[in-house]
C-alpha cells in the first residue's frame, strides 16, 4: 500500500489535528511497540562488548566471564549488567568475591541475591535475573563519615535524636530526610526503634530483625539496621489522599447520541462513495474542487467528534459507537480493493 492510499484509509481515524484518535491510537501504538521492542530484543540478546576498567573501584572485584553488557563506573560507586549469564556462572562469580574479602558483613544470600560488605565496607549488590539470564554488579564506596546536625523539620521534632550523630546525611527537605548513623551496635539500634514507638510511631507498624517501618500523624519512618553497624533513618510526609465522588453513570444510549452518530456514519458512506469514484476515474483534476469540499465537511465532522470523551458515554453509547466504528472501518477497506 503507497503513502497516498494509506493517509486516505486513515484519514478518518484522525482528529481535526491529524492525529489519530485515542480509541484507534491504542491499537496502532501497540502494533508499533510490538515491532520496536521484537527490534530491540534482537538487539539487546547478547549486549555490546564492554571492556573491564584497569582501575577504580572495579579493581576490588574479581573479572567476570562474560563481557557483554551495560556498564557505569564513578569515583562513588561502579555498576555493571552482564548479558548472557548462566545461574552457574552467577555462583561461581558470588563465591570468587567472597573469596576476595566480601563476606565480613552479610546482608542477604539466596539464590539470585548477594549482598555484603568487605572489612573497609565497600558494599557488594550481586543480582542475577533468571527470566532474562542477566547478572547485575553494584559495588558502592563507603561513605565519609563525619558529624551530622540532626534535621530541624517539623517531622524531624517528633523523632528522638539518635545518641549518635556521626555519619552522612543524605538529602534533608522539609518534609522528608534521610540520614545514616554509626557505628552503632544492634542493641543500641533495637533502643532506637524503642524510642520512636515511645514517640508515637506505631500505627501500621513492621518490625523485623533489622528493619522498622511505622506511621505517625502525616509521617512514614523507616529504620534499618546495616550488617557493618550502621544505621539509616528515613522519614517521609505522606501524600494526603482526597476522596473524589465518581460521576453519575449515565444508562442506555439517548436519542441525540443516536443521531450524531447516524449524521457520522452517513457522511463516511458519502466519504467511501466520493474515494471509490475518485480512484476508479484516476484521480482527475475536474474533481479537485469535490475533493477539497470533502477534506472540509471532514474536518468539520472530526472537530465535532473530536470533543467526545470515552468517559462521558454510557456503556451502552460506547458499544453503539464502537459498533459504527467498525461498520465505518469496513466500508474504508473497500476504497483500496
Amino acid at each position: 500500500m503507497n503513502n497516498e492510499w494509506y493517509e486516505r484509509l486513515t484519514k478518518p481515524l484522525r482528529g481535526s489535528n491529524g492525529k489519530i484518535k485515542k480509541r484507534w491510537k491504542i491499537l496502532l501504538v501497540i502494533v508499533v511497540l510490538f515491532s520496536m521492542m521484537s527490534c530491540q530484543m534482537a538487539l539487546d540478546e547478547r549486549g555490546e562488548k564492554i571492556d573491564w576498567p584497569e582501575a577504580g573501584l572495579a579493581l576490588r572485584l574479581p573479572k567476570p566471564g562474560s563481557l557483554r553488557g551495560t556498564i557505569l563506573d564513578s569515583d562513588d560507586y561502579f555498576s555493571v549488567n552482564l548479558k548472557n549469564v548462566s545461574k552457574k556462572e552467577f555462583i561461581e562469580y558470588v563465591q570468587r568475591c567472597k573469596d576476595q574479602g566480601f563476606k565480613e558483613y552479610v546482608v542477604e544470600d539466596d539464590d539470585d541475591d548477594y549482598v555484603a560488605y568487605d572489612k573497609e565496607d565497600y558494599k557488594l549488590d550481586i543480582t542475577y535475573y533468571e527470566s532474562s539470564e542477566s547478572m547485575g554488579i553494584k559495588l558502592d564506596k563507603p561513605f565519609e563519615v563525619t558529624s551530622i546536625a540532626w534535621p530541624s523539620s517539623q517531622g524531624a521534632k517528633l523523632l528522638p535524636k539518635p545518641k549518635v550523630l556521626k555519619g552522612i546525611v543524605h538529602y534533608d527537605h522539609e518534609d522528608s530526610f534521610n540520614l545514616t548513623v554509626g557505628k552503632i551496635s544492634k542493641d543500641e539500634y533495637k533502643d532506637y526503634v524503642e524510642a520512636c514507638r515511645k514517640a508515637g510511631f506505631t500505627k501500621d507498624y513492621t518490625n523485623n530483625d533489622n528493619s522498622y517501618w511505622a506511621d505517625y500523624k502525616s509521617y512514614h519512618l523507616s529504620l534499618s539496621f546495616e550488617p557493618n553497624e550502621y544505621m539509616n533513618i528515613k522519614l517521609d510526609k505522606k501524600e494526603e489522599v482526597k476522596e473524589e465522588k465518581e460521576p453519575e453513570k449515565k444508562e442506555g444510549v439517548s436519542q441525540s447520541f443516536k443521531d450524531s452518530m447516524k449524521e457520522y456514519e452517513d457522511f463516511f458512506d458519502e466519504y467511501v462513495d466520493f474515494m471509490k469514484k475518485y480512484k476508479d476515474e484516476g484521480n482527475p483534476i475536474e474533481m479537485l474542487a469535490d475533493y477539497t469540499d470533502m477534506l472540509t465537511q471532514y474536518t468539520d465532522m472530526m472537530a465535532e467528534f473530536e470533543n467526545i470523551e470515552d468517559d462521558e458515554l454510557s456503556d451502552e453509547e460506547l458499544t453503539y459507537y464502537t459498533k459504527v466504528q467498525l461498520r465505518i472501518t469496513e466500508k474504508l477497506l473497500e476504497i483500496n480493493e
